[in-house]
C-alpha cells in the first residue's frame, strides 16, 4: 500500500539522499577524529566527547522545542529545519582540525539529530490512514534499515579516493537536494 502512494515514494527518495548522506559520514567521523595517519590522531575520551556526549547532551535539550515544533510546523518545513543543521553540521566536521569548530559541528548535529525522531516516527501518520499507519512506518523502517547498513559501508569505499572535506561537502550537498525537495510539498492547505 504505501508503495503505490506518489507523496510516500517522493518524501522516501527526499529521505533517502539525507539519510544516505549522513550516515555515510558516521564511521568517517570517528576515523577523522582517532586515526593520526588520515585524521586528528585525538585520544578516545575526546573523540567520545565529540561524537557522543555533546551531540546527546544537546538532543535532550533541544527535544523539547522540536515537539512544539512538531505541533506547529508542516512536515516538510520541519524536515528542512532539520536537514539545516546536518547541512551545516556534516561539513564543519571536516573543514579543519580546529576542535571548537569540530565541537561546534557536534552541538549543530545534535540539534538536528534531537528533531529525527519526532519526523522519523511521526510523519507517516500525516498521510497514511489510522488503520494504514503501522504499513507505511514499516516501509519507512525497511528503507530506512537499507540505507542504515549499506550507506556506511559505501562511505568508507568512497573515501579511499576522496578526502574527507569533500566526503562532508558531497553531503551538504544531498541534505540541500533533499531539503529542495520538499519545497513542492509546501502547500497552505495540504494537512501535511
Amino acid at each position: 500500500i504505501p508503495f503505490r502512494n506518489p507523496v510516500f515514494l517522493y518524501v522516501q527518495a527526499a529521505w533517502m539522499l539525507v539519510g544516505f548522506g549522513n550516515l555515510w559520514t558516521l564511521p568517517l567521523r570517528a576515523v577523522y577524529l582517532a586515526e593520526a595517519e588520515r585524521g586528528l590522531g585525538l585520544s578516545p575520551a575526546t573523540v567520545m566527547v565529540l561524537m557522543v556526549v555533546i551531540p546527546t547532551v544537546v538532543k535532550l535539550l533541544f527535544n523539547p522545542l522540536w515537539a512544539r515544533l512538531y505541533q506547529k510546523l508542516s512536515f516538510p518545513t520541519l524536515r528542512m529545519a532539520i536537514n539545516f543543521f546536518f547541512a551545516t553540521s556534516i561539513p564543519l566536521y571536516f573543514v579543519s582540525d580546529n576542535l571548537v569548530l569540530i565541537g561546534l559541528a557536534a552541538v549543530l548535529y545534535g540539534i538536528g539529530t534531537s528533531g529525527s525522531p519526532f519526523i522519523w516516527q511521526l510523519w507517516v501518520t500525516k498521510i497514511a490512514r489510522p488503520s494504514e499507519t503501522r504499513l507505511y512506518q514499516s516501509a519507512h523502517a525497511f528503507l530506512a534499515g537499507i540505507r542504515g547498513v549499506v550507506a556506511p559501508f559505501i562511505g568508507l569505499a568512497v573515501l579511499q579516493g576522496l578526502t574527507f572535506r569533500t566526503m562532508g561537502f558531497i553531503s551538504c550537498s544531498l541534505t540541500v537536494a533533499a531539503s529542495l525537495m520538499m519545497i513542492p510539498l509546501l502547500h497552505p492547505k495540504r494537512k501535511f
